[in-house]
């Protein structure tokens, strides 16, 4: 009781604490005062028993200069010292449970602290994913298939129920509640395939690569109606080789492939194919542009204030915790690669998703949310492991993230198709 009355004052209040830095030059005294907020949605912290909050301050979010300390949630402020003036800081927040788990994180923006001066470096909101529930399942269960969300619609497309390659697709209108509605039928894929990748851009639904028994390298599109249904598939510019596995983002009128399967299954690369969404949806030739570092399937990807992420991911023999990052050119070519912050748990799941500048990745077999704050210079902050987990570890799932509501949706479990689903879970992401 006394843990849950502590929550919903900090769901109420903005609290505000006080850092006092001094420097150990000669005999003079320079301080620095930071102030800053921390919020907390008392649906993110539901049932978590949080009891204690820790800080954390980063300088260049590498070396930790300050920390940790422990304070009880119903304390107002503090007053901290030994922390130099300097540039690039960084402050953390950290709510922990009885038995010193991390169940939320927030990080502030990068801020200077200066001499005898008081920053405002903001609010912090504390980050995590709420507790999941069960809402309306599609028709026939299945697993590798892909999913778009379009406005307030969400799309189930193709994949296989264990038996047969599927090329039907359904949709259902999501709720204000984050509920979803009863799914229905309408225009089926032009080929069926799974292990493709599908993304929507312009009105367009765009569905690429998978297989069909064998590798494919078409691209089919079509137009999505305001009501939700979708129009006549058209084929348009395929790739070079067929790949599945794959991942897909598109940015600013281009689309992207990233790694797969190649010859059969017998091959995983780390090529990078881009081409230019036409006016008319149709696509311009496939182009090769920088390749990551190592060869993968089944990874992750996002695209996030013109970077491009490509997450974890297995390459025939292990699974990656790797996660690499690029810039993306005006022209539509990204620059070299570069490694950030690894996973905690390694895994290939294609299911990734951006909220409020943050990446989520649904983690394959165990039912976790991996998380992390994405900074203004692209890099990522370290990766939290939400509390919260859905219900059935699974392969092959898809997820959104639609109006601070995630969602995951069918998938299987092991290596021989023993359980195939066709449900879908969702829980609230913080605002």
């Amino acid at each position: 009781m006394k843990s849950a009355i502590f929550i919903y004052i900090f769901a109420c209040l903005l609290l505000c604490f006080i850092i006092s830095c001094q420097t150990d030059t000669g005999n003079s005294e320079e301080k620095s005062i930071v102030v800053f907020k921390i919020s907390l949605k008392d649906e993110a912290a539901r049932d978590l028993n949080i009891t204690t909050m820790r800080l954390r301050i980063y300088n260049h979010l590498t070396e930790v200069v300050w920390g940790p300390a422990d304070y009880a949630w119903d304390l107002h402020g503090c007053l901290l010292a030994g922390v130099k003036p300097g540039r690039g800081y960084q402050l953390r927040a950290e709510a922990l449970n009885a038995a010193g788990t991390v169940y939320l994180t927030g990080y502030s923006e990068l801020f200077d602290a200066l001499a005898n001066q008081t920053t405002d470096v903001g609010n912090i909101v504390l980050m995590g994913v709420g507790d999941w529930a069960y809402t309306s399942s599609f028709t026939v269960p299945r697993a590798y298939h892909s999913s778009i969300v379009y406005k307030d619609y969400v799309y189930i497309i193709g994949g296989t129920d264990g038996f047969e390659v599927l090329d039907d697709i359904q949709y259902a209108q999501i709720n204000p509640d984050g509920s979803i509605d009863s799914w229905n039928f309408t225009t089926s894929l032009s080929n069926p395939r799974s292990n493709q990748t599908s993304i929507v851009y312009n009105d367009y639904l765009y569905a690429m690569g998978g297989d069909r028994y064998q590798s494919l390298s078409w691209v089919e599109f079509a137009r999505i109606n305001e009501n939700g249904t979708i129009g006549s598939f058209r084929l348009t510019s395929s790739f070079q080789e067929y790949r599945l596995a794959h991942t897909s983002v598109v940015y600013n009128g281009y689309l992207y492939v990233l790694g797969g399967l190649v010859n059969n299954n017998d091959e995983c690369i780390n090529d990078v194919l881009f081409t230019e969404i036409k006016s008319d949806g149709t696509l311009g030739q496939w182009r090769f542009t920088t390749s990551f570092n190592g060869e993968r399937y089944g990874a992750g990807s996002a695209v996030y204030n013109g970077f491009v992420y490509i997450i974890g991911g297995h390459n025939l023999i292990h699974y990656h915790d790797d996660v690499q990052f690029t810039a993306i050119n005006s022209d539509g070519t990204v620059g070299n690669w570069q490694f950030t912050s690894s996973l905690p748990i390694p895994v290939a799941s294609r299911a990734a998703e951006v909220h409020k500048g943050y990446i989520f990745v649904t983690a394959s077999q165990n039912s976790l949310i991996e998380y992390a704050k994405i900074n203004p210079d692209g890099t990522i902050n370290p990766w939290e492991v939400s509390a919260t987990t859905f219900e059935n570890g699974r392969l092959g799932q898809t997820s959104i993230i639609h109006n601070n509501f995630m969602y995951v949706m069918g998938g299987r479990t092991g290596e021989n198709n023993e359980t195939i689903f066709n449900d879908v879970q969702y829980a609230p992401v913080p605002e």
